[in-house]
């Protein structure tokens, strides 16, 4: 299995039943052309914009987040590649116009559902297919996919198991997502301007985000 036979399975929706927003919008994928060691994952796409769009500093914070935590050397997309960037929910759920694409339901409950179809239809695979070094989990939603995949060690808020590293001064190593895929884990909270945590970090947040960028930088060269 490669990267692309999964890219267009999600580009069709192959194993996506029931789920509200099929074929409601596009999924956004990156393609890497080359081999990477670092994976992220952050929550899914929200308001439909162009891939190019998305990646760009003025135009996205978690591109602009995760530029600074790949130190300027984050590509997900293309011969140049230097992460394979994917989501828990791979649908955008708002049109271009910022409108709910699926009319009429509560978009909590629209979202919740997606989340959950999408992560076990697609993301284990994507794991074992890329078979990262490295995986950086942002936000909520990324860290719960491996308490699912039955990892304890991650189990409890995001806050509290970001605070876990710093105390540890480590990120998680050797979680076993497959018998053939171990990886080690970097959980960092979502970059949006909604995110309390960002009002007042948590002490040695500042230490823990450089020696994540630094396990970045000794993936990605």
């Amino acid at each position: 299995m490669n990267v692309e036979y999964i890219v267009e399975r999600i580009r069709n929706w192959c194993d996506c039943d029931n789920c509200p927003l099929k074929k409601r919008n596009i999924p956004l994928v990156f393609i890497p052309q080359r081999r990477v060691e670092t994976m992220v994952i952050t929550e899914g796409p929200n308001r439909v914009e162009e891939p190019n769009f998305i990646t760009s500093l003025a135009n996205h914070p978690t591109y602009t987040f995760l530029y600074t935590l790949f130190s300027g050397n984050f590509v997900p997309d293309g011969e140049k590649a230097t992460a394979y960037w994917t989501h828990v929910r791979k649908c955008f759920i708002k049109s271009r116009k910022g409108e709910p694409v699926v009319k009429g339901e509560n978009l909590k409950n629209v979202e919740k559902k997606a989340l959950n179809i999408c992560s076990k239809a697609y993301l284990k695979s994507e794991i074992e297919c890329i078979n990262p070094k490295l995986i950086l989990a942002v936000g909520e939603q990324a860290k719960d996919f491996f308490v699912k995949n039955g990892d304890d060690r991650l189990r409890g808020r995001l806050e509290a198991v970001f605070e876990k590293q710093i105390r540890n001064k480590s990120i998680f190593r050797d979680l076993r997502i497959s018998k053939e895929v171990t990886v080690e884990l970097a959980v960092v909270p979502h970059p949006s301007g909604l995110n309390r945590f960002w009002n007042k970090p948590i002490g040695g947040t500042q230490n823990i985000l450089e020696m994540i960028r630094k396990e970045i930088t000794r993936t990605v060269e």
